[in-house]
Order: C-alpha cells, then sequence, then structure tokens
C-alpha cells in the first residue's frame, strides 16, 4: 500500500505502553499528517467531576508521550492530538486537511497482539487488518509536571511566537485547553519581540501564525471561545484583560509572569495564577546541530534548517548555453564576499561587482566621462583619476546627487557584469557563476538573475562588524545600516537565505548544503519547487 497525505488514527482499547509502537505502525503509510483520536473506550468514563479531572489529566499524559515520542520513530511525520470538544460544541468536529487514511487501533485479549484496520477512504468498503506484534518502544514516565486538573480556569492565556507550530507548541496550546473550560486568550508576539529572535527574518507574517494558532485551536477543541492576537509588549491582553484566571507559560517565556501579575495590579485586576510547562526540545541551544537534524523540534532550530534551502522558485531554469547565474547580496558586513569566495572555491566562476565599481571610474570609461561632466573636475586627483573621498560627502549630503552618480555608474556595472557572464557562458568551463552585488535589488540586477541568495546577520552584530573593521563609531555604524535596504526586503525577495552569525564551520556547512541543493535543482531542469 503506497503512503498517504493525511491520516486518522482512532485509539480504542489499547494498553498506553504500545501507543509508540502504533504510531511507528502508522507512520509507514502516511507521509504529511496523522490526526489522533483517543476514544472514550480508551479512557477512563467520566461519571462524577472526579472522574473528569482524571480524564484531563489522562489526556496530559498521552499528550507528553505523543509529543515527546522518541525522534528516531516517524519524526518526519506531523501528529496532533485531537481534544474532546467543547461542550457547547454544537457542530461536528472538522479538520483542515482532507483525510486519506483511516486507522482503528484495538488490542486482542485473547493474545495481547495489537490490530490496526487500516481503510482508505477513497475506497468504498476495502479494509486492511494488520496485525502487530511486540512493542518496541516502551512508555517512558513522560509526565514531568503534575497540575491540578481538579481546578478549572474559564479564562486562560498564553504567549509565545508560534513560529511554525511544532509539537512543543501544540503541548503548550493543548494543555491550556485542557486547563480552561470557556476561553482560551493567545498572545502572538511581533515587532520589537522579535528583534533577538535567531534569523528573525525568516519567521513566518504575523498574520499567517495567527492563522496558524486558530487552525489547531478548532480542531484540538471545538466550540471553544477564543481570541488569538498579535502583541508588541510582553504583557499584552494578560495585562489588561479581567476575564482571565491562569497564565499557562514555557521555560522561554516563565520571566513574564511577575511581570504580568505587576501590570495587573496597575489596572487594579485580580492576579493569575501562574503554571509552568518545558516545551518538548526548546531547552536545547546547540543549533550547529541543526541545519541537518530534521527531527530537532524548536522554531529557531526549524529556521535554521531553511538557511541554504530553495524559499521560491527561481526566476528561470537553466538556459541552453548559458551559465546558471547567482546573485549575493547583503546588509553592510553581513559576511557575503566570504560566502562567495566558499562558491568560487567549490567551482563557481565568480564576479565582484563592487570591484567593476572601481573599474567603471576609470578614466577611458564611458561612466568616468559622464561623472565629471555632471560633478566637475574638481573631484579628479592630480593624475586625473576620480577622487572618490571627494565624491562621497557630495552625494551622500543630497539623495538627489547620489541618484544622479547610481544612474550613470549602476548600467555600467550591469553591462561589465554581463560582458563577462556571456564570455565565461561561451567558453563552456564553469556551469554556475555567481556575483555578488551590495546594491543587487535597487540596481535591478536581480532580474538577470537566475536566483538571488541573502546573506543575514543581526544589526547587532553588524553594528560591531562595522566598528571593529571600519574603525566607525556606533552611531555612523547605524547610520551606515540604516542608509541600506532591510534585511527583511531583501530576504522577501531572495530565493536562498544564508548567515555567517555563527563560527566559520557552520558558515561552511550551510554553503556546502546550499551548493549541493543547487547542483541538484539545476539537474531537475524546470520541476517546480513543489516536487524538490
Amino acid at each position: 500500500m503506497s503512503k498517504f497525505k493525511t491520516g486518522l488514527l482512532l485509539v480504542q482499547h489499547i494498553k498506553h505502553q504500545n501507543i509508540h509502537s502504533v504510531l511507528k505502525e502508522v507512520s509507514q503509510l502516511v507521509e504529511k499528517k496523522l490526526y489522533i483520536d483517543f476514544q472514550q473506550s480508551f479512557l477512563k468514563k467520566p461519571s462524577s467531576a472526579g472522574d473528569a479531572q482524571i480524564e484531563r489529566n489522562e489526556y496530559f499524559n498521552l499528550l507528553s508521550m505523543v509529543y515527546s515520542r522518541p525522534k528516531e520513530l516517524c519524526s518526519q511525520l506531523e501528529m496532533q492530538v485531537l481534544l474532546p470538544p467543547c461542550i457547547k460544541a454544537n457542530d461536528p468536529r472538522k479538520v483542515k486537511q482532507p483525510i486519506d487514511i483511516l486507522f482503528v487501533a484495538d488490542q486482542n485479549s485473547s493474545n495481547n497482539l495489537i490490530e490496526l484496520v487500516v481503510k482508505e477512504i477513497t475506497c468504498s468498503n476495502d479494509v486492511v487488518l494488520k496485525v502487530i506484534g511486540e512493542n518496541e518502544y516502551v512508555n517512558q514516565d513522560s509526565t514531568k509536571y503534575q497540575f491540578d486538573f481538579s481546578k478549572l480556569y474559564s479564562g486562560v492565556v498564553i504567549g509565545g511566537t508560534f513560529d511554525r507550530i511544532h509539537d512543543g507548541h501544540k503541548l503548550l496550546i493543548q494543555t491550556a485547553l485542557l486547563l480552561g473550560e470557556e476561553k482560551l486568550t493567545v498572545g502572538v508576539a511581533d515587532g520589537p519581540l522579535l528583534e533577538k529572535k535567531i534569523v528573525k527574518e525568516l519567521i513566518e507574517p504575523v498574520d499567517q501564525r495567527i492563522e496558524n494558532v486558530i487552525q489547531l485551536i478548532d480542531e484540538s477543541k471545538p466550540g471553544i471561545e477564543h481570541k488569538v492576537v498579535p502583541i508588541t509588549d510582553p504583557c499584552g491582553p494578560s495585562g489588561t484583560d479581567d476575564d482571565l484566571q491562569l497564565l499557562l507559560v514555557s521555560e522561554e517565556t516563565i520571566k513574564g509572569g511577575p511581570l504580568v501579575n505587576q501590570e495587573r495590579q496597575k489596572n487594579g485586576l485580580p492576579q493569575l495564577d501562574v503554571m509552568n510547562i518545558e516545551l518538548v526540545g526548546e531547552s536545547s541551544t546547540d543549533l550547529s546541530e541543526s541545519l541537518n537534524a530534521e527531527g530537532k523540534v524548536s522554531s529557531s532550530a526549524a529556521r535554521v534548517r531553511e538557511l541554504g534551502r530553495l524559499l521560491r522558485e527561481p526566476n528561470r531554469p537553466l538556459e541552453d548555453g548559458k551559465c546558471y547565474v547567482i546573485g549575493v547580496t547583503g546588509g553592510i558586513a553581513s559576511g557575503k564576499s566570504s560566502i562567495v569566495k566558499r562558491f568560487e572555491q567549490m567551482g563557481a566562476f565568480t564576479v565582484d561587482c563592487d570591484l567593476l565599481g572601481h573599474r567603471a571610474y576609470n578614466p577611458g570609461e564611458m561612466a568616468y566621462k559622464k561623472v565629471v561632466e555632471e560633478f566637475g573636475s574638481h573631484i579628479l586627483n592630480e593624475d586625473g583619476t576620480i577622487n572618490r573621498r571627494k565624491l562621497g560627502p557630495i552625494v551622500f549630503a543630497d539623495k538627489r546627487k547620489l541618484e544622479l552618480l547610481n544612474s550613470i555608474v549602476w548600467p555600467e556595472i550591469h553591462k561589465m557584469k554581463q560582458d563577462i557572464i556571456d564570455e565565461v557562458s561561451r567558453e563552456g568551463k564553469h556551469k554556475i557563476v555567481v556575483f555578488e552585488g551590495a546594491v543587487l535589488f535597487e540596481a535591478g540586477w536581480d532580474k538577470e538573475a537566475n536566483e538571488v541568495w541573502c546573506c543575514v546577520i543581526p544589526k547587532h552584530e553588524a553594528v560591531q562588524r562595522i566598528m571593529d573593521r571600519n574603525k566607525l563609531s556606533e552611531e555612523e555604524a547605524l547610520k551606515r545600516i540604516a542608509s541600506q535596504m532591510s534585511n527583511e526586503e531583501r530576504v522577501s525577495k531572495s530565493h536562498v537565505v544564508l548567515s555567517t552569525l555563527w563560527e566559520r564551520d557552520f558558515t561552511q556547512k550551510q554553503c556546502e548544503k546550499a551548493w549541493k541543493l543547487l547542483n541538484e535543482r539545476i539537474s531537475l531542469g524546470t520541476k517546480p519547487l513543489s516536487s524538490l
């Protein structure tokens, strides 16, 4: 039986310690997403308030088991537990992803073997019965935290970045849904709260993150009232809403508890109970292992894994008789020159547009004549060459003059660059040409490249590098950064993103990964990104 994109697993009469074995078996048939519904026959049927508390505690243990599963166990398959619907829910449970295959897991009491009934939804009544032998994974005690499920709350609030929803987020949100009876409020970090995030340029847009949280809530516990809003300060609605009683925090947001209650005290609101839960996998900070560690659970690690990957369709495939052209750009001190050198060592022919810019000012070049005509002979040295230190203050003090200079020099650089690339293509010795251009987008050179690759580093790192390298003050360094296109804008237009923030070996790993994937793309020709 071939693999299906999305599946639904109904868990009935099996022992808890056999759940991982069932998940392993199911993962052989599902490649994208698996919804898990623990049937009432699997749980203790609540007949009193005390029994309901036991069921909620049991659900929390099951959440921990699923979301803390061994990483070698179906780590590529996204899993999501479905909670019991809210009492007020009138509509049947709906999931956004269409279900392709249904599994029913039950335990045969006579021989203690697990029976897995498999039904392909698109077929009429085709049912396959699989028998699973001894479980390979035993249930470990994953209950690290004991929550008091005897005390439920009408309003629960949580906060976070919620970038690329992962198992840790699911554990946090679904635990909040277990503890909350009526309303869940979620603050999704945005703006200044993202400044110190690793590779923040690759964080999903806030509207998309909010939509993903809402989808998870609606699928997990239909009928519960929810409010999911962007926040730009640490407190958000938790500091102002008077219908909240519990703040559920993770290790990442634990410092926010006292701040929230201080804010509530200022606003004359009752204090919130604060509970702490560790997000699965978020405690590890060794991101150098993340580039190829697909199973690591962390938004930061997921963004790091995006480095070197193709983020959007190339401008065009490789054309007959031409080289595949990569334009590399980035802000000042981002390390783009070192990136280009690495690709040169891997076999690319490289072009430095900054050096071509220097050549454009040489006597005899077309740009030289036009610059002297526009800005006067007083910008020349005694030997007739252009003194760029005299020219610089003139153009940087007047935006119109800078635009005039660029309109003269950029087309000349572009022409020289294209002449070189055409010559390399004719020679046929190199398949890939990489050119570096700080003003690649501003000059419109991106239109001539098959792909644009962008190098990013945080602003604070760029400031320090500029101060060390150029011997400038912090204020001067910030001015240079402010005069350029932002990292976010560059990334939004780029096909691949790289970063030199970490040690040299990690930069090399990124480049090797990007180079390998690039060559695979070129060999695939016109196949779309979705097929890579």
